[in-house]
């Protein structure tokens, strides 16, 4: 399903994230609906682990 806009895309997460689901599936798609709903050419995510993103 394409996202038709904002609330549809955060409906959908939600749905996701109340159900078993799968990390890197929902965030490639929170990623991918985001940049076609702004209408941007690409998008990222930082993501930063339990060490504040310092490696022991």
């Amino acid at each position: 399903m394409t996202p038709r806009d904002p609330a549809d895309t955060l409906a959908t997460t939600m749905s996701v994230l109340l159900r078993d689901h799968d990390v890197t599936g929902l965030l490639y798609r929170v990623v991918r609906d985001a940049t076609r709903l702004t209408g941007s050419d690409a998008a990222g995510l930082l993501v930063r682990g339990p060490s504040g993103g310092r490696s022991s």
